[in-house]
This record gives C-alpha cells, structure tokens and sequence, in this order.
C-alpha cells in the first residue's frame, strides 16, 4: 500500500518541483505580455478538453469500475468513440480555423501554432485515456512511470527549445506535442491489451450508454470552463490589448505557481473518483473519505495563507525577472481561486454515483452565467483582481 502511495504521489511532487524550474525558465526568457499570449493559448487548449470532452471520462471512470460492466468493452468503445471524434475535430478546424482565431482576438500568424494546439488535445485525449485506466486498475507503478517519465522529457525538451533554438512562446508547446507523441507509443506499446483483449464487443450500446451519462456533462463541462478559465479571455476582451497580455501574464505566473504548491491536492483528486465509485456502499469508505477531504482542505487553506504572507519572497524565488512581481498581492486571491476549482471536483461525486448528471449542469450553467456578469462588471474596474473576485464569488455559488 505504502509503495502504490508513493508511486502515485511522486509523479505529482516531480511536477510541482520541474513546474517550478519550468516557470523560472520561462520567465528568465519571456517577458509578462509573452507569458500571456502562451496563456490563451492554453486557454484554447482547455476549451477543447471541456467542449468536446463529452464527458467521456467521467464515464469511463463510472462504468469501468461497475462490477456489472465488461470493463474491456467499455474502454474499448470509449477509445473508438474518442478516435472518431477526433477526426470531427480536424475537420471543423480545417474549415474554421481562420473563424476561430478572429473571435479569439488571435493574429493569424498563429495559425501553425492553432494546429499544434489540436494535435497536442488530441495526443492528451488518449494519455488520459491510459492514465484514467491505471487509475481504475489501482496500477500505481504503471500510473508513476508514465507521468514521470512525462514530466522530465517535457522539461527537457523546454530546456533545449528555449536556450538552444530560441522559440520563445512555441518552445512550450513543441515541448508538450513531441513529449506526448513519444510516450503515448510507449504507451500503446505496452499496454495495448486494454484495447486487443478478446472480446465480444458491443461498440454502439456502450456508446450510447456512456453518451446518456456523459452527454449531460457537457454543459457542466462547458459552464465549468467559463467559470475557471472565460476570464482570461475577458480581460483580453474588455482591457486595452497590450494591458491585457499583461494581466493575463500575472494571472498566469500565479495560477501556476499555485498549482505547484497544491499539488498533493491535485492527485489526491486524481484517485478519488475511482476508489469512491468502488466503495461508495461501505459506510467506512464514506467516513474516511470524508475525513480525508476535511484534511486536505484544511492543508490547502493553511498553505494558501502561508503564502500570502510571504508571497513577494516566494515569487521572487520562482520568476527570472522581477516584472512578474508587480502584482503579487493577488497571488493569495489565485490560491483561493484553485482552492475552490479542486473543491469544485469532490462535491459532485454523488451525483454521478446515482447518475443524475443532469443537475450537474443546472447548478454549473447557472454559475457560468453569473460569472460572465460579474466578469463583466469587475474586470473594468480592478483588471486581474476583478476576475478573481468574479472566480471566487461564482465558484463559491457552484
């Protein structure tokens, strides 16, 4: 038991710490406004997660786990569902790429970097797909290898792009798309009997029954990400463009360097899920659960005040250039921030245990909704600190 713990927390404690000398790389070698125009365009990233996610992970993880379920057969339909979509994917981009761009205030020259982007998505899409597996399966050893082995490779390729080819804002993705793409065949290589078992395989009745679950994830999912990432699109919507980047570059720096320090959250988040569903009819399970939660969000607030003490310090030995500091009293509104969006995961469980996921997506548009206003209202008004604010306000409503 004690191995499995380790094997699933070091990949988490490995990323917090290369984030870390990531960021500092990344802010030694670009300046705050080039810090944000990588941030939308991990936004878009995001965006393709959430919309065409379909909540297909969310039903992968509840009927895998059923007992009364072909667990083979339902990865496999998932995975053939997922390829397909894909392939959608494509197709809309090949035709509305130029659209896209125009309404995400993005220069065309970008467009090759658009492109990435999607393959990137679409390379994440299947490694989550065998993490999500390992996970179900409790194969920590195998779960741990694959993201260590994913970290370190990302952060060197990073080191050679930027210090040796000079890429500026494309070393970050080049680093992410060739990552991938090596230990996704890793991957399949070696775990490829998830998707080749002999089977009888009903593609389309688990199709369908994962799409009733899922389907209504989607506007969860939709109204989640409006709700967690729309305002870095609205502060480059309604702020001057230059102002804007750099905001949105604060916003960035913090929100990472938050991460990193919330970590074990993170991955705690990661396992939950699955053993839940497993264990949800022993009352044991319930209290201890209960009791873990309680801990962690005790840590996380301790951790978050912690840093709001000493954020100047703290920022001063994670950034490479002291422009990133202008604002750093805001950094203990980005820790409530994340705090909140990892809270935002463990509350819903029980719907989806009972699949009702379509409340869910009541609860979430309507917060969504709220958030856009508030956005609206704030944003003019107190810029990074304004979409905090409006973050915190709608998350706590969730």
């Amino acid at each position: 038991m004690t191995k499995k713990v380790i094997w699933y927390f070091s990949p988490s404690l490995l990323s917090g710490l290369l984030g870390v000398a990531s960021l500092y790389l990344l802010t030694s070698y670009l300046n705050v406004n080039q810090f944000g125009q990588i941030e939308l365009f991990l936004v878009i990233l995001l965006a393709l997660k959430y919309i065409l996610g379909f909540g297909w992970d969310s039903s992968l993880i509840r009927f895998y786990n059923d007992k009364n379920e072909n667990k083979y057969d339902i990865a496999s339909s998932i995975f053939i569902f997922r390829a397909v979509l894909h392939i959608l994917a494509i197709i809309l981009f090949y035709f509305f790429s130029d659209f896209f761009l125009s309404l995400l205030k993005i220069d065309k020259n970008y467009l090759d970097l658009f492109w990435i982007i999607l393959a990137i998505f679409i390379l994440e899409d299947y490694l989550s797909f065998f993490i999500l597996i390992f996970r179900s399966e409790n194969q920590a050893k195998s779960f741990g290898i694959l993201q260590i082995s994913q970290h370190i490779l990302i952060f060197i390729l990073l080191v050679i792009f930027i210090l040796n080819l000079d890429l500026k804002i494309y070393a970050l993705f080049y680093s992410y798309f060739f990552a991938k793409i090596i230990i996704l065949l890793i991957a399949i290589v070696k775990y490829k009997k998830y998707l080749l078992k002999k089977q009888k395989l009903d593609v389309f009745i688990n199709i369908k029954k994962s799409f009733h679950f899922g389907f209504p994830l989607v506007f969860a999912a939709i109204s989640f990400f409006v709700i967690n990432f729309s305002d870095r699109y609205m502060l480059n919507l309604l702020l001057e463009e230059n102002l804007a980047l750099k905001e949105i570059g604060f916003y960035s720096f913090y929100t990472k360097i938050a991460m990193s320090f919330l970590m074990f959250l993170i991955i705690f988040r990661m396992i939950w899920s699955p053993l839940v569903i497993k264990y949800y009819k022993y009352i044991n399970y319930k209290k201890i659960f209960k009791y873990l939660v309680l801990f962690f969000v005790t840590l996380s607030i301790s951790i978050a005040l912690f840093v709001s003490l000493f954020s100047y310090e703290i920022l001063s030995i994670c950034s490479g250039n002291d422009d990133y500091l202008l604002k750093h009293n805001s950094l203990a509104l980005v820790f409530i921030t994340q705090i909140l969006i990892l809270l935002g995961d463990y509350t819903p469980i029980g719907i989806d245990i009972k699949k009702k996921t379509i409340y869910r997506s009541i609860f979430a548009t309507l917060f969504a909704i709220v958030n856009i206003i508030l956005n609206y209202l704030f944003i003019p008004l107190y810029m990074l600190e304004g979409a905090l604010i409006a973050s915190i306000l709608s998350m706590l409503g969730y």
